[in-house]
């Protein structure tokens, strides 16, 4: 958290973000690094920076930009439709994918996001996933 807040102290310096702030903003993007430095070219553009922090989400054209053009487009169709029909659930399984795409691969798909390192984080409970907060938001804004 702390390497984070140190990122955006730096790159965020015209701006002066509160402390509150970065640490929100931390949180939404989960600490990727890219996400961050998105948002930090974001902010150099004007505006109200509280109204950036609630609008900053998969939806904001630098995130979607970026997920559109460097992640979905470089995967293989098959893949991308997997990634956008299942982007209607919070929490994923390979069950609950099946029912979603009407095909019998989610568990092996899930497994593929996860060794790929696809934006799909691990939940608690065995076999359980979650898209990353901000690649869901495009997914689902697509």
């Amino acid at each position: 958290m702390e390497e984070g807040i140190g990122f955006l102290s730096q790159h965020t310096s015209e701006h002066l973000m509160a402390y509150s702030d970065m640490q929100s903003l931390l949180q939404h993007t989960e600490g990727w690094i890219t996400g961050l430095m998105l948002a930090t070219l974001a902010l150099s553009q004007p505006s109200d920076e509280h109204q950036f922090l609630f609008a900053f989400s998969g939806a904001h054209p630098y995130l979607r930009e970026y997920f559109v053009e460097h992640v979905l487009s470089r995967l293989p169709a098959s893949v991308q439709t997997f990634l956008l029909k299942t982007s209607i659930l919070k929490n994923l399984t390979g069950p609950l994918c099946d029912a979603v795409t009407l095909r019998s691969d989610g568990e092996e798909m899930l497994e593929h996001l996860w060794q790929e390192n696809l934006f799909l984080v691990r939940l608690e409970k065995e076999h359980w996933y979650r898209y990353h907060d901000l690649f869901a938001e495009t997914l689902y804004s697509q």
